[in-house]
């Protein structure tokens, strides 16, 4: 009986390698507010309308900008947003498909210029809001259309764990604008999520693979518990990788 089985297994499996491999998984959108914001702004009375020597909270309608001077007097501080996103807890076998950095302006399809950086905790300090204005790893330029920006974000997830647990952003104009900073108008990131099923349907000896080894476990464990059952279910799922 077990070289009957042989045979029309062997005869399946040469079959079944022509079959298409199906993936089972749940795609997610995770979108994410600032946990914080604070406005970096030149304070004119230091004498100096370009250097960003202050730090405020951030208000319902940030106003970013450049520097303005006339004769030799400041007519304008310069003005940058700054947001504080904390990122979620996600398992261990989720993939990021896409992050985007998204919100809303008052400036029609101006450009909004944005730079970014890791941090391990949530304080969001004028030192650091500062350096990642200034020397941020990650820096872009996000379209605008009607208002509504959006940029995508080099982002990276392994095993379930990003490259640090915030992500502090800024965004600056300098021409002028304002952004939104409240209820759903606030920036936010936009995360899509590929949570692959923890089930690894047809993976009888449970090594994260859908394959031979699966056969020969069947056939070496005939009617203890396996069946023929169990062979169709292999040879349906032939292929797949769950790690």
């Amino acid at each position: 009986m077990i070289a009957k089985l042989n045979k029309y297994l062997l005869m399946t499996i040469v079959a079944s390698s022509f079959m298409p491999i199906s993936s089972q998984a749940e795609e997610q959108i995770i979108e994410i507010q600032a946990t914080d914001s604070v406005r970096l702004y030149a304070n004119y009375t230091f004498g100096d309308c370009c250097d960003l020597d202050s730090i405020s909270d951030g208000t319902s309608l940030i106003t970013v900008g450049t520097c303005a001077t006339m004769g030799g007097y400041c007519t304008d501080g310069k003005r940058v947003a700054v947001w504080n996103f904390e990122l979620p807890v996600l398992p261990q076998n989720a993939v990021l498909m896409s992050a985007s950095f998204q919100g809303r302006h008052n400036s029609g399809s101006a450009l909004v210029y944005y730079r970014g950086q890791w941090y391990p905790d949530s304080a969001l300090t004028y030192t650091r809001a500062k350096s990642t204005y200034s020397y941020g790893d990650i820096v872009g330029t996000a379209s605008s259309s009607s208002g509504a920006f959006s940029a995508p974000l080099p982002m990276e997830l392994l095993n379930g764990q990003w490259t640090d647990n915030y992500l502090v952003l800024t965004a600056y104009n300098s021409s002028g604008m304002s952004l939104y900073n409240y209820g759903t108008l606030a920036p936010k990131l936009r995360l899509v999520i590929d949570v692959p099923d923890d089930l690894c349907v047809g993976d009888m000896n449970d090594d994260g693979s859908v394959d031979t080894d699966d056969v020969l476990h069947v056939i070496g464990n005939w009617e203890n518990p396996y069946d023929v059952n169990d062979v169709m279910m292999v040879l349906e799922n032939w292929g797949s990788n769950c790690d």
